[in-house]
């Protein structure tokens, strides 16, 4: 998070934190045989953005524009965790889809906490703001990409953390920017939304164990073939390793979706944008986003045209196209 723009040297008038949506692109580990689970990759998007504004004011805490009882909620934890003890004015101008795949919670709790502590002059880590939040509970992806952007990978979490442990968050192994000709092609479609809250935990809870051979498999393709590929900008091998995490990690989530996919309507998407030519394709968290990689513009058409008809043939839905944001969040100061 190092798009810091200061606009005055004096007291903050006006904090604006702009933040943008995420894809989560699959998980290494679900066998947790080696004493860690789960390993989140994931990839920060340009669009949609999530923008708080945070000023001064004198009368407590008020808050004004979209989600409000979501956004005073996140803001109250803040200010008493933190103690701070100026008042504050807090707007929502433009949010992230909820519960879709785009990782929205983290990004507007993030965004929230970030305007306060900054306005508060108290110097505050982005870990931990997301540790009193309670996000990154299982995946660090959110949280990574808030504060670097691009293509991350985080460690998982220790299955038998010590009793002491305060930071709960997945270390981040792996950060670089993503080729600004690499495009994903993005597929919401008009489905059921994705699990969240106790849901989602229980969802967790339940899984049952995957194969130790899925882990070794996951693991070689992001080592040995994604990792690689990012560096060398070579995104067929890279989409060829996406698809296939995303394939053993929805048959590991089968039974908690109701398939390899959340909704035969993603299923359908998917296979739209491979067969126009996505070079990568998969179904972003609990869904029901999905999502084709691709290079170059008369590609992106092609592709967003062919996942279009299964959508518009449905039950209709949002289809667009964004690069990577590889700067991760902005915070405006005035």
């Amino acid at each position: 998070m190092d798009q810091v723009k200061f606009m005055a040297k004096s007291t903050p008038v006006k904090v604006i934190v702009r933040t943008t949506a995420r894809l989560h692109l699959g998980f290494i580990d679900l066998h947790g045989g080696i004493g860690r689970k789960f390993g989140s990759l994931g990839v920060s998007l340009q669009q949609p953005e999530c923008v708080v504004e945070v000023t001064p004011n004198d009368d407590g805490l008020v808050v004004s524009g979209q989600n409000q009882d979501r956004v005073k909620a996140i803001a109250s934890q803040i200010i008493t965790k933190l103690k701070l003890d100026n008042g504050f004015r807090v707007t929502l101008w433009e949010t992230i889809p909820a519960h879709v795949g785009l990782g929205s919670g983290t990004q507007l709790g993030l965004a929230v906490g970030t305007g306060l502590s900054t306005m508060a002059g108290v110097r505050t880590g982005v870990r931990e703001l997301s540790n009193i939040l309670w996000r990154g509970v299982v995946s660090g992806v959110g949280t990574a990409t808030f504060e670097v952007g691009g293509f991350v990978v985080d460690g998982g979490k220790v299955i038998e953390p010590a009793k002491d442990q305060e930071d709960m968050l997945p270390p981040l192994l792996f950060h670089h920017a993503v080729p600004e000709d690499w495009i994903f092609v993005i597929a919401v479609p008009n489905v059921a939304k994705g699990l969240s809250g106790e849901t989602e935990r229980r969802a967790f809870r339940d899984l049952p164990v995957a194969t130790a051979e899925s882990a070794q498999i996951a693991s070689r393709l992001l080592v040995m073939k994604m990792l690689p590929a990012i560096v060398d900008d070579d995104i067929e091998r890279f989409g060829e390793a996406l698809t296939r995490i995303q394939i053993l990690v929805g048959e590991a989530f089968a039974s908690a979706q109701g398939g390899r996919y959340a909704s035969p309507v993603i299923t359908d998407c998917i296979n739209a944008l491979l067969g126009a030519g996505a070079l990568g394709a998969g179904q972003s968290s609990w869904g029901p986003t999905c999502y084709g990689l691709v290079r170059g513009s008369k590609k992106v058409s092609q592709v967003k045209k062919a996942v279009l008809e299964v959508v518009e043939s449905n039950s209709g839905g949002l289809v667009f196209s964004t690069p990577v944001n590889n700067q991760g969040a902005k915070i405006i100061i005035h």
